[in-house]
């Protein structure tokens, strides 16, 4: 079979941060703000039924119009409602019969965009506090999402689970799961299941789905603490296999930088930089290219590479210049400031 390598431009991202705050992670299965805590039992019901009316799709019989929708609205990364929707639509097309077992490829599509869904609303959750109502859509969001995900990768495993393919998949969107709504004990569980699989698809086939497999592996081997498996240097040496095998792939890029800064290698750092912003806009999917070049600014502002950091703001303005819809992720103010800094009032981040 010959498998699409562009399949999964973002479910790439949607693994971005999955263990990130794995050793801050609490062994709770519900995840909710300091303030839904505080509310009573009848707010909380109140807020499950008007995000339950937020998530509405409206109902579509006709295959064709399905899939359609399906195409259009997936993609939608800077409105949650409408990519739940699109993501909502490709479920319905698996679960149809439209998408066969004998159509493996369309299968994996429709996993992966509910991979790439979890990043989405990843990116929605406030890094501080935020209201009850938000969070209680976020996680009926997250919750629709992890279970109609599961029926497409359980009515899979039987048929594909030696497809190296499928692997790949199924752990980008096991591991994204993770980021919310699960507990220290469930997140190691899935990493190590991960690495395991891994490791064999990167000595085999790296170069599968982009080089996901050295991208995955690095991230684990990154994130997790030396006690659990974690090896900085060696997700060094996938990471640059992987900017090899895939050298157009801004994650790669991004988390490469990320390994040398930790590890006090500024100068790669600085010339993988270097290299990131040599990488053309086309077919990279205009959110994640303007997410990507943001990222890039903060680590050129913190190598004190100023140039570069206008450089890659200037690309980011064009790019949402010339795609309004795109959320521009605007820092947002928290008790009393956003991404200004509390005692000078200015941004950090501005050059």
């Amino acid at each position: 079979m010959k498998f699409a390598q562009r399949l999964l431009p973002a479910a790439i991202l949607a693994a971005l941060p999955l263990v990130s705050g794995l050793s801050l992670a609490s062994d709770s299965n519900k995840s909710v703000s300091v303030l839904a805590e505080q509310s009573s039992p009848e707010r909380l019901a109140k807020y499950r039924e008007l995000a339950k009316k937020k998530m509405h799709c409206d109902a579509i019989d006709e295959d064709s119009t399905l899939e359609q929708q399906y195409q259009t609205l997936s993609s939608a990364k800077w409105d949650i409602a409408k990519m739940g929707c699109g993501v909502q639509y490709g479920h319905q097309l698996a679960d149809s019969g439209l998408f066969s077992l004998f159509d493996i490829e369309l299968q994996l599509t429709v996993l992966g965009k509910h991979a790439e869904y979890f990043e989405t609303l990843h990116k929605e959750y406030p890094s501080l506090y935020s209201s009850p109502e938000v969070t209680t859509e976020l996680d009926l969001r997250w919750e629709q999402n992890k279970a109609q995900g599961q029926i497409i990768l359980d009515r899979l495993e039987p048929f594909i689970s030696w497809m190296t393919e499928f692997k790949l998949v199924k752990h980008a969107f096991l591991l994204a799961s993770t980021q919310h709504l699960s507990s220290h004990k469930a997140t190691l569980a899935i990493s190590q299941a991960a690495i395991k699989d891994l490791e064999v698809i990167v000595q085999e086939e790296p170069e599968t789905l982009d080089a996901l497999g050295p991208l995955m592996l690095g991230q684990l081997l990154l994130v997790l603490p030396e006690f659990s498996g974690g090896d900085p240097l060696r997700a060094i040496e996938l990471l640059e296999q992987g900017t090899q095998l895939s050298p157009n792939n801004l994650s790669l890029h991004k988390w490469l930088i990320d390994a040398y800064v930790a590890e006090r290698e500024s100068d790669k750092a600085v010339q993988t930089l270097e290299k990131a912003a040599l990488i053309a806009a086309d077919q990279q999917h205009p959110q994640d290219h303007s997410d990507s070049l943001k990222d890039f600014v903060g680590f050129a502002i913190s190598m004190r590479q100023l140039e570069l950091a206008k450089y890659f703001k200037f690309q980011r303005s064009l790019i949402l210049k010339a795609n309004p819809q795109v959320d521009p992720r605007v820092e947002v103010a928290s008790m009393g400031h956003g991404g200004e800094n509390p005692i000078t009032g200015k941004d950090d981040d501005e050059i």
